[in-house]
């Protein structure tokens, strides 16, 4: 039986990718500060040097909002964010991939998730990768 007083949370980033271009690169290409950066060739997590080592230099971003916000929330500032560095995100197009990544916890169980079309048809603009990565 679940929780019900266990808290949900929500978190989203959008991840861009490239085995040629460094995160350096892709920042300035986007005039933009990652939160996240990964080293290709560098352990994946800076607190375990055991970790699986980057195949790819990594740029990421955090939507920055507070974890009770609801997936679509955290997803709609992403793409704001896309939307408003399209020119940069154009020149990064054949050199990097990119996905957006919404982990979801809600111990209560329910697992629905709504994508409306005005969402879907903005993502599919950039060719953008969605994952939802649900937990509960």
């Amino acid at each position: 039986m679940a929780d019900e007083t266990a808290e949900r949370w929500c978190r989203g980033y959008l991840r861009i990718s490239s085995e040629e271009m460094s995160a350096g690169e892709i920042g300035a290409a986007l005039a933009a500060e990652a939160d996240l950066v990964v080293v290709k060739g560098q352990p994946l997590s800076k607190r375990n040097p055991a970790s699986a080592i980057s195949a790819l230099h990594i740029w990421s971003l955090d939507s920055k909002l507070p974890d009770s916000a609801d997936a679509d929330v955290h997803l709609d500032f992403l793409v704001r964010f896309m939307e408003a560095h399209e020119v940069g995100l154009a020149a990064l197009a054949g050199k990097c991939e990119m996905d957006i990544v919404c982990s979801v916890d809600n111990p209560t169980g329910q697992r629905a998730l709504l994508l409306l079309p005005s969402m879907i048809a903005r993502l599919a603009r950039f060719g953008v990768q969605l994952s939802y990565d649900l937990y509960g």
